[in-house]
């Protein structure tokens, strides 16, 4: 007994090393045709081995074959080759000589389907699994798909698959799929199971990770397997932006229709937003796979911005809200893109500030050549509208031309600003049209501004502030010919961009002021040309011809610590240019010219003045010199305030004193001839108490 168990166990030990040791001493390539004819038999298509085949028993039988391809019989048919291919090998068939596969692992494999015309060539399998082939798993590592159209002449591919499957039968599954595959230089994850097998159908479930470069996403539907495949069933998206604003989580759901050339969404539902305060739109999509690019069509009908961004007693501030959607526009423009993108929104309504903005139509293009073309149309409150036109190109710049107006902007500047304090405006309504240059600021060289009734024609450039700046205004404007309301006081001009620093040349061949005083004021040519920095205004040159009669020119600078002032005027009739004075620089002395205007025509003066402040109040004027003539009164006056008080010389030659009198404001009895004056007279002292001279 003890005899035949050693016999045994010597005959067992020599089976294992025979199993172990002597496939390394068979030359496998002897049966590389018996192998490919089991290949084939399990694809239904002739396979090739052009490389090694080696086969080992110990611990697990499994053949290996290297440079695999198939041999497709017509030129329509599926092609695939792999760099090398591990079969697992069952075995007890082995021992009886039958090559039984349980699992496989493709190393690079790659496969091409092709579209002829109107059909698709689907890969022939076998109308029956041979007994000698079973796959309980499969294995791909690198792999790729390529879907070729030869009448197009396109190609799309799938690459960088790695993903190990299953299937309960080989034949009609179910079937699952766990894996990779590379999607724009990202691997993205994604799961796949389906039903069994139906006639021409399959049902399945395909969900994708997200990555930092595609979103979460799920497709549960049928692939129709007709001549053309198409699939149905229902899409889901969701992702989360991470802007620098903060996150923005986001969805997208509704069913979806896949076809050859593209997928329909036609019925889509987005969500943008948390739970609370979402944003919702519906909509429709069209995604091209031949050509790829996605068309969006979203509705939405009312976004309270004011609940979303607003302070939580308070509304939002429509301008800081618009600097943030360009911040958000231009870090979104310098992400990566997948697919140019073709958007068509209407909104209904956006209340923000507590206003609504009605009828808004946004279209982007985003072609194929890099640079997105956008349309903005939409009604805003107070009677405004505005309408944008152009190209976008890098982060948030914008060229193209700009429409817009205004029934009432004192309240539309206001609302923009959400500022307690109304605007001091000189005009009622405004129009804006010309091309424009948009990024850091906005620049037109060729706008036209309507102010009310008066259209202007030139070069507008607004810079924004920054850290190290203010915002800035420039403006080089002609008119032909401006009618206006009223006189714009220049002080309250300066303070319509009290935190910027402007520039204005003004250049009109007529003008009409439809109040000054009690009545409408005309005049021929004006020229404007003044300059705000900080808190000062520089008056380069203003200059008014013909005013009823009355030629006047301006320069100086006015700010709350100095004022100097030059002027000359010569008029042959003084009331409307008083009237204007007064206006442009309100103050006591304006004021006087105003009162005294008819005694004091003709009028022939060369003006300086320099003092504190704005000069509203005689005793801010620290120096003053003054020559010329006035209603046949000529004047010499030099003043110069000794601190507290005045100093003051002048000369005066009068050819009626009576009416010099009436010229000072001093009141006498209405009397005539009683002669010239000559006078020379010096005055000091202080504005509180009695005038020595």
């Amino acid at each position: 007994m003890r005899e035949s168990l050693t016999i045994f166990a010597i005959a067992l030990i020599l089976v294992l090393f025979a199993a172990l040791a002597g496939p390394y001493f068979y030359d496998w390539s002897q049966a590389r045709t018996l192998i490919e004819t089991r290949l084939s038999r399990a694809v239904g298509s002739p396979i090739k081995i052009s490389g090694d085949i080696d086969v080992k028993l110990l611990p697990t039988p499994y053949l290996v074959a290297s440079g695999i391809s198939n041999a497709p019989l017509n030129s329509g048919d599926a092609r695939f080759s792999a760099k090398s291919m591990r079969f697992e090998l069952a075995a007890m068939p082995l021992l009886s000589g039958d090559l039984q596969f349980t699992d496989v692992s493709f190393d690079s494999p790659d496969l091409t389907l092709f579209f002829n015309g109107d059909s698709f060539n689907w890969p022939k399998l076998p109308q029956s699994t041979p007994a000698s082939v079973r796959f309980d798993k499969i294995a791909v590592t690198n792999g790729a798909l390529h879907l070729a159209d030869s009448h197009l002449g396109q190609v799309q591919s799938l690459t960088g698959i790695s993903a190990t499957a299953s299937a309960t039968a080989l034949q009609k599954g179910p079937y699952k799929a766990d894996g990779t595959l590379t999607f724009n230089d990202t691997k993205v994850p994604f799961h796949l199971s389906t039903a069994a097998l139906e006639p021409q159908l399959l049902r399945l479930k395909l969900s994708m990770d997200e990555t930092a470069t595609s979103p979460k996403a799920l497709l549960d539907g049928a692939l129709k397997l007709d001549s053309v495949p198409a699939f149905e069933g229902l899409f889901n998206a969701q992702s989360i932006l991470h802007l620098k604003a903060g996150d923005v989580p986001w969805q997208s759901e509704g069913p979806v229709a896949i076809s050859r050339n593209q997928a329909r969404f036609d019925a889509l539902a987005i969500k943008v937003g948390g739970e609370d305060h979402a944003l919702k739109f519906g909509g429709s999509a069209i995604a091209s796979l031949i050509n790829p690019d996605l068309k969006l069509r979203l509705t939405g009908t009312t976004f309270d911005l004011d609940a979303i961004f607003g302070p939580k007693s308070g509304q939002a501030v429509p301008l800081d809200l618009a600097r943030s959607a360009h911040a958000i526009y231009s870090e979104l423009q310098s992400l990566p893109r997948v697919w140019p993108l073709s958007l068509d929104a209407n909104i209904d309504s956006i209340i923000v500030g507590g206003e609504s903005i009605s009828a808004t139509h946004i279209t982007l293009e985003d072609g194929s050549n890099a640079v997105p073309s956008l349309h903005l149309d939409s009604n805003g409150p107070f009677n405004s509208h505005i309408k944008l036109n152009g190209t976008l190109f890098g982060p948030g710049n914008f060229i193209g031309t700009l429409d817009t107006s205004s029934k009432n902007a004192a309240s539309l500047m206001q609302w923009v600003s959400q500022s307690p304090n109304p605007q001091n405006l000189f005009f009622r309504s405004f129009a804006f049209q010309g091309p424009v240059s948009a990024g850091g600021g906005l620049s037109s060289r060729d706008a036209s501004l309507t102010l009310d009734r008066s259209t202007l024609h030139g070069a507008i450039e607004v810079t924004p502030a920054s850290a190290q700046s203010k915002a800035k205004v420039i403006a080089n404007l002609t008119s032909d010919a401006l009618d206006l309301d009223s006189v714009p006081n220049l002080a309250g001009l300066a303070n319509l961009a009290a935190d910027a620093d402007s520039q204005v040349h003004l250049d009109a061949r007529t003008i009409k002021f439809a109040k000054v005083g009690l009545g409408p004021l005309e005049a021929g040519h004006i020229a404007l040309d003044i300059a705000r920095n900080s808190d000062s205004l520089n008056i380069n040159k203003l200059k008014f011809d013909n005013i009823g009669g009355a030629n006047l020119e301006i320069s100086g600078a006015v700010s709350p610590k100095a004022t100097s002032i030059i002027a000359h005027a010569d008029a042959q009739k003084l009331d409307d240019m008083a009237k204007l004075l007064a206006r442009l620089f309100p103050g006591q002395l304006t004021q006087i010219l105003k009162n005294r205007a008819a005694l004091l025509e003709p009028l022939h003066l060369d003006l300086s003045a320099q003092g504190i402040g704005e000069l509203t109040d005689l005793r801010k004027v620290e120096k003053l010199d003054a020559t010329g003539s006035f209603g046949g009164t000529r004047l010499v006056v030099s003043h110069k305030n000794t601190g507290d008080g005045l100093n003051v010389s002048a000369k005066v030659q009068a050819e009626d004193i009576t009416r010099l009198f009436a010229q000072a404001g001093i009141p006498t009895l209405p009397l005539s001839g009683l002669g010239t004056a000559d006078v020379a007279l010096t005055a000091q002292g202080k504005w509180d108490a009695p005038i020595q001279g």
